[in-house]
């Protein structure tokens, strides 16, 4: 009897724990912020305008920040990539890009020339809260 006794006492700790922490989860909600991954060169003429387009939709206050990766492609000595080429082809390969530009939306392939469609998409995925917040300062 001591044997079910325990485990139902067990029991009703853990679903109590489980809402007290569900509970948590949706009382501290934050908003979130995506990311862009942009992957492209300094050698690759049609970059350009794209690079200008997210310069116009990629800022904190639309709620999306970026990153970008260069590519060694399609002619050798980027700058950057030059700087760091490991983590770029590791990017490229992760997500199998095969031409430049190329733009990753929170792990989605979007267009990096359709600025609206850009900012139509973070809108929605902004939308739900996140149960987590990150603080990141630098001094």
């Amino acid at each position: 009897m001591k044997f079910r006794s325990f485990f139902a006492t067990l029991f009703v700790v853990a679903i109590g724990l489980g809402l007290s922490v569900q509970s948590f989860a949706q009382t501290n909600t934050y908003e979130r912020l995506s990311l862009l991954e942009d992957l492209t060169s300094a050698t690759c003429p049609p970059c350009d305008p794209a690079s200008e387009k997210l310069n116009e939709v990629v800022q904190p206050e639309n709620g999306i920040v970026s990153v970008r990766f260069h590519m060694n492609w399609p002619a050798p000595n980027d700058p950057w990539n030059l700087d760091n080429p490991a983590e770029n082809d590791s990017r490229r390969n992760y997500y199998s890009v095969t031409g430049i530009p190329n733009a990753q939306l929170n792990g989605s392939y979007i267009s990096p020339t359709n600025g609206s469609a850009i900012l139509a998409a973070v809108e929605a995925a902004n939308a739900q809260m996140a149960p987590v917040g990150f603080e990141i300062t630098h001094t």
